[in-house]
């Protein structure tokens, strides 16, 4: 359900890893991420301040401004790419539906059609919709969601297993780093960059997780433990499964939807999501829960950063 997971996985399957290997490879690279993602979460719950706030224990009130700008700037990357697999996966449902019908010329400076275009900005339109009226709506969205993805998930693996013969076939299938294989010999040089992969798929979120933990009512409420963080290291499990089905080729013919459209996510990426950030930012009185009995003021402080 998320395109850069499989992608991220679909790349331990182009690699042929056997599948043992491939969730070797996702379990160490979320339990690296783990400790970052509890240690900056407890003090989110604990005052009650977004990451911006706290960075400034460690950057000072000026330099806060480097590590904020820096996940920004990742963060307006991702959502334009996003963005734009959102809005393709929505085409690409119109043509099955339609028979094609939607489909139209493609306009040259923007390397796709006007109809791809609108379905982009429907969903880019449909996420500023949910952000602009709060983390309520996030919490009910991803609330709701939550079981509806799994459910899809799951349906996608059972797709995978029957189009490839059964489990079978997968889990037998060998590694091509084992003796007398192709690449033997060659697996830290493959597993180590898959490592780094996988880290860099949650990286950002264990730095900016006190965005969302400073939500919690109370460290207990997380069970002592930021059990969301604990949650993460098994999450990215699940998508793997699938993904390692493309050595048997269920998969790995999809070409990748960004293509040519990479720079120009980029951009519109960077382009409505500051627009959205200037929007959001406006000085509200208590706009971070117990942010003046909890951080000495620093609530208030941080409304009007």
């Amino acid at each position: 359900m998320r395109p850069r997971a499989l992608s991220v996985f679909l790349h331990f399957a182009r690699a042929r890893m056997s599948w043992w290997q491939g969730i070797l490879t996702v379990f160490f690279g979320n339990l690296i991420t783990l400790g970052p993602m509890v240690l900056n979460g407890h003090p989110g719950t604990k005052y009650g301040v977004p990451f911006p706030v706290l960075a400034r224990a460690s950057f000072g009130i000026r330099g806060a401004n480097l590590p904020s700008l820096s996940r920004a700037l990742v963060a307006c990357g991702w959502f334009g790419i996003q963005t734009w697999i959102g809005g393709s996966s929505i085409f690409q449902m119109l043509m099955a539906v339609t028979g094609g019908a939607v489909a139209g010329p493609v306009v040259g400076w923007l390397g796709i059609s006007l109809p791809e275009l609108a379905c982009f900005m429907a969903f880019w339109a449909a996420q500023v919709w949910i952000v602009v009226r709060g983390m309520e709506s996030i919490r009910l969205l991803e609330r709701y969601s939550a079981p509806l993805l799994i459910g899809l998930s799951l349906a996608l693996m059972g797709w995978a297993v029957t189009s490839a013969g059964g489990m079978g076939p997968m889990l037998s299938t060998p590694s091509q780093f084992g003796l007398g294989m192709p690449k033997e010999g060659q697996f830290w040089s493959v597993f180590w960059p898959a490592v780094t992969a996988n880290v860099g798929y949650w990286a950002t979120l264990s730095l900016n997780i006190p965005d969302f933990t400073r939500y919690a009512e109370s460290q207990k409420a997380q069970g002592g433990w930021n059990t969301a963080a604990l949650w993460a290291l098994f999450v990215g499990i699940l998508p793997t499964m699938p993904g390692f089905l493309s050595t048997l080729g269920v998969v790995s013919g999809l070409p990748p939807i960004w293509g040519q459209i990479y720079d120009v996510a980029w951009f519109v990426g960077v382009a409505v999501s500051s627009a959205l950030y200037c929007l959001l930012m406006r000085g509200a009185p208590g706009a971070y829960k117990r942010g003046e009995e909890g951080a000495g003021g620093a609530g208030g402080v941080a409304a009007t950063a």
